[in-house]
């Protein structure tokens, strides 16, 4: 596995240092005794089908940071029908069974995963491989605890089950109709904001969404609506002077629009120069020539000076 993937919750092996921890990682490092864990402890439709000559340990582990002291855990890769199939086992030492324990092992499983892919994302045919999940609980008594996300879901299972196998709901800005611009004026003029971000033609922009934006301005929005002329401005690439840009809402929207965006661009210029001050103030300039510079009041300058100090 690749050890450069930055977002895994991986752990050196040199940290592995309990007595429990070293004599786990280094007997299933022993094939004789990893390949008669599994052939003890997998169902047998998939202990069957692997072909042990191919077992491999590998070499990292993906325990939180905060358990290592009470986990150990092995994965090892093989070959299962011709495909690659990882199984992972998680030693647990705790005198009490943690409740945590199934979101837990999910989010290993997720950092396996993750790693695998980063590992073969130069192979385009190779295929998210299963991951065969054993437990294996050292405690003085037997394992009482959730095993599963159907143990600690209750009634919410069934909804938690299809959440995790099927596919995400994928929202595309761009399916954003007139129909649903009526009908969900809020979330839909939302995404058809952040969509057209590359539309050179603002004037056509704003045409279509000013019926909804002087439904906000009615609704005392004004906030939002502020939200969304700030976005235009910072991001969109159509390099519209602010000046038209209030103009055009001026003239598609209402008198209100055209004010608002002037006193945005007013607020946006005045934080740039604050901004500019700052830096010029901390390098020891004159506060004359940073007031000539930035057009800010020296008594505003003198106020940001004193915060420097």
């Amino acid at each position: 596995m690749n050890k450069k993937n930055k977002g895994l919750k991986k752990l050196k092996n040199s940290q592995i240092n309990t007595p429990h921890d070293k004599l786990f990682r280094k007997s299933m490092q022993i094939p004789n005794v990893a390949k008669e864990f599994l052939l003890m402890h997998l169902p047998c439709d998939i202990k069957n089908k692997i072909d042990y000559s191919t077992l491999e340990i590998l070499p990292d582990t993906f325990i939180d940071e905060t358990l290592r002291r009470s986990q150990v855990d092995a994965l090892f890769k093989v070959k299962h029908d011709g495909h690659d199939l990882l199984i992972y086992i998680l030693v647990e030492q705790q005198s009490q069974p943690d409740y945590t324990t199934p979101t837990r092992r999910l989010s290993y499983k997720s950092d396996i995963w993750a790693s695998y892919i980063e590992t073969h994302k130069n192979d385009l045919q190779k295929t998210l491989p299963p991951i065969i999940d054993l437990h294996f609980y050292t405690g003085s008594s037997p394992y009482t605890g959730p095993l599963s996300l159907a143990d600690v879901a209750g009634d919410n299972a069934d909804l938690i089950h299809q959440c995790i196998i099927q596919p995400m709901i994928n929202v595309w800005a761009g399916d954003i109709t007139d129909e649903q611009l009526k009908n969900h004026p809020w979330a839909a003029t939302l995404e058809f904001i952040m969509n057209n971000r590359k539309n050179p033609d603002l004037r056509e922009v704003v045409r279509k969404i000013a019926p909804n934006i002087r439904l906000f301005y009615l609704e005392d929005q004004n906030q939002f609506v502020l939200s969304l002329y700030t976005y235009i401005e910072n991001v969109y690439s159509c390099n519209t002077p602010v000046e038209d840009f209030a103009r055009i809402a001026g003239e598609e929207i209402s008198t209100q629009a055209e004010e608002d965006i002037m006193t945005m661009a007013e607020r946006i210029k005045h934080e740039g120069m604050i901004e500019v001050a700052h830096k010029l103030l901390k390098k020891k300039y004159d506060v004359t020539l940073v007031a000539e510079i930035t057009d800010l009041p020296i008594s505003e300058l003198e106020k940001i000076k004193k915060t420097l100090h």
